[in-house]
């Protein structure tokens, strides 16, 4: 069991860690009973908040649909400020396209299904289940997730200079897109406020945007 970590640790930068919640990931898969995937989903849930205490959300799911470097997929939102965000993605029918490049890294656990990667120099890694597969800071792949594909991904660094990757594709999409765009933004800007004032509270101290 993953012991609750508070953001008012000394020294540390980042409130999430890759291998706690890949950790979590695991123990969830190890327990799942049936292929009901809102139970899996919400048991993540409930670990992710036991070991965050106060900074992941755990309402109702809103999945917002996402498109970047042409790969479609939703997500819904499970935590934001300046310097990380987490969040589960899922691919229904299954994508292909690329990552884009940011001033982060970022972490994808898979839940379920499989992705392939295909990195700069072509090489091929496969992903399954209980898998991280890492994106480091300025770098970018391409990607393939298979059908009903389901992963959660966590991203660490320069969080705003994303979002217009994230956001100028999701605009285009027909029907969706307008929403999208606008659901993505209001979410993110709610979990920003809300970790802000958590961690006010925790840390008198603490600053929303590091470095100011």
């Amino acid at each position: 069991m993953v012991e609750p970590v508070s953001s008012s640790t000394p020294n540390a930068p980042y409130l999430f860690a890759p291998e706690t919640l890949e950790q979590i990931v695991s123990e969830a898969l190890r327990e799942k009973s049936s292929s009901n995937n809102d139970h899996l989903l919400d048991n993540i849930t409930r670990r992710l908040a036991a070991a965050y205490p106060n900074h992941v959300y755990t309402g109702n799911r809103r999945w917002i649909w996402n498109r970047v470097e042409g790969a479609i997929g939703e997500m819904a939102l499970l935590h934001g400020s300046a310097n990380e965000y987490l969040l589960f993605f899922r691919t229904v029918n299954g994508t292909n396209g690329g990552s884009g490049v940011y001033k982060a890294d970022v972490h994808d656990i898979m839940i379920q299904g499989g992705m392939v990667c295909r990195q700069s120099d072509g090489s091929l890694e496969h992903y399954t289940p209980g898998q991280r597969a890492t994106l480091k800071n300025g770098r970018s792949k391409d990607y393939t997730t298979t059908d009903d594909s389901y992963m959660l991904e966590y991203g660490r660094g320069d969080i705003f200079s994303m979002l217009p990757t994230g956001l100028r594709e999701t605009i285009t999409l027909p029907r969706v897109g307008f929403w999208s765009t606008v659901l993505t933004v209001w979410d993110f800007g709610g979990l920003i406020l809300h970790d802000t004032f958590q961690r006010l509270e925790e840390d008198p101290s603490f600053h929303a945007i590091p470095g100011l």
